[in-house]
């Protein structure tokens, strides 16, 4: 099956024979070009005129909401444990009643305590950590907050999925 359609190589051309190769609206680059006798090189001109209407200046932020002002005083304020601490209230939730079959739980347990460890070497971590055995009665919450550290911190990519798992699956009252 051969088809008569002519095949171009762009491998020997100039960038103006590629159709598409640069689609950047050539008055984006306009170069000045001032006579040699000026002394000065040509430059990328720094003024150009605005065809989108999209290039105003950034405004100010607007100032925080008193909610979010509060929200993060509050996470400030907030004392946080120390690794033997998070370890313990880790250890409570293991005891917990779960809904996972043993021989998952014991799998997910085993991956949560052999990395965690070395995770609550970060302040941070703790923090976060905190905030979550702090507060487990609230499932949704605290599953959101785990959810969203998971996307954000790869660090803690080797344990958090499994302790989220337990979580979830724990009857906490």
């Amino acid at each position: 099956m051969s088809t008569n359609a002519s095949v171009k190589s762009f491998q020997n051309c100039l960038e103006t024979e590629v159709p598409g190769y640069n689609d950047c609206p050539s008055f984006l680059y306009q170069v000045n070009r001032v006579s040699i006798k000026g002394g000065r090189r040509n430059r990328i001109a720094t003024k150009i005129r605005d065809t989108c209407g999209n290039t105003a200046t950034a405004s100010i932020p607007p100032p925080l909401t008193k909610s979010v002002a509060e929200k993060i005083d509050d996470e400030a304020h907030l004392q946080i444990l120390s690794k033997e601490e998070v370890l313990a209230k880790v250890q409570d939730l293991y005891n917990a009643q779960s809904g996972l079959p043993v021989q998952e739980f014991e799998f997910y347990r085993r991956k949560v305590d052999l990395n965690l460890t070395k995770s609550l070497d970060s302040e941070s971590t703790r923090r976060v950590l905190t905030t979550v055995l702090e507060e487990l009665e609230d499932k949704d919450r605290c599953g959101r907050i785990l959810r969203e550290w998971l996307s954000s911190d790869v660090t803690i990519c080797s344990w958090c999925p499994a302790f989220l798992k337990i979580y979830e699956n724990a009857s906490i009252i």
